[in-house]
C-alpha cells in the first residue's frame, strides 16, 4: 500500500496480486464517545451499500452504546431491524472520519462494510491494468474524473 498526505488531501493506493472481486483494506475503528481503544479490523469497500455496517462482535469489543435503531435492507430485499452506533474510523491513509453512524449487521467476509456514506466523501478509482487490480482513494474529492474527457 502507498499513502500520501499533500495539500491535495489524503490518499492511499492498494495494489492487489491479480484481479480481485472485492476490495479489502485495514480500517481502524473506535467509539466516538470513548476513544481510548482503537482496533484494526478488515474493511470491505462496497459501492452498493448506502451506509457502513459493522459486525456485532466489533460493537461488543469496543463496548459501543446504541444511539438509535434503523432498518437495513438485505440483498434479498428483506428489511431487518438494526442497532446504530457512532464511531470514528481511520482509513488506510490515517484520514479520520469522525462521528460516523454505522448500523450493526453481519456483512460477508469482513468486520466493517465501508458504504457510500464514506465513499461519497472522496474520489474512488479502481483499475485492472496488467491483470492487477489497483484501488485508490482520496479524501476530500478534488476533481472530476472523466475517462471520456481525456
Amino acid at each position: 500500500m502507498n499513502d500520501k498526505q499533500t495539500n491535495q488531501g489524503r490518499n492511499f493506493t492498494f495494489e492487489y496480486d491479480g484481479i480481485v472481486r472485492s476490495l479489502h483494506t485495514p480500517i481502524g475503528i473506535e467509539s466516538a464517545i470513548d476513544t481510548q481503544d482503537t482496533i484494526k479490523i478488515d474493511g470491505l469497500w462496497d459501492t452498493g451499500a448506502e451506509c457502513s455496517l459493522i459486525r456485532p462482535e466489533v460493537a461488543v469489543r469496543l463496548n459501543l452504546q446504541r444511539v438509535s435503531e434503523t432498518f437495513i435492507c438485505t440483498p434479498t430485499g428483506e428489511d431487518i431491524p438494526s442497532k446504530v452506533y457512532i464511531v470514528n474510523i481511520y482509513l488506510p491513509n490515517n484520514a479520520k472520519i469522525l462521528n460516523l453512524l454505522v448500523a450493526e449487521g453481519i456483512p460477508n467476509s469482513c468486520d466493517i462494510l465501508i458504504g457510500m456514506d464514506v465513499i461519497n466523501l472522496g474520489d474512488f478509482v479502481v483499475s485492472n491494468f496488467n491483470d492487477k487490480t489497483t484501488f485508490s482513494f482520496r479524501i476530500p474529492s478534488l476533481m472530476k474524473i472523466d475517462f471520456c474527457e481525456n
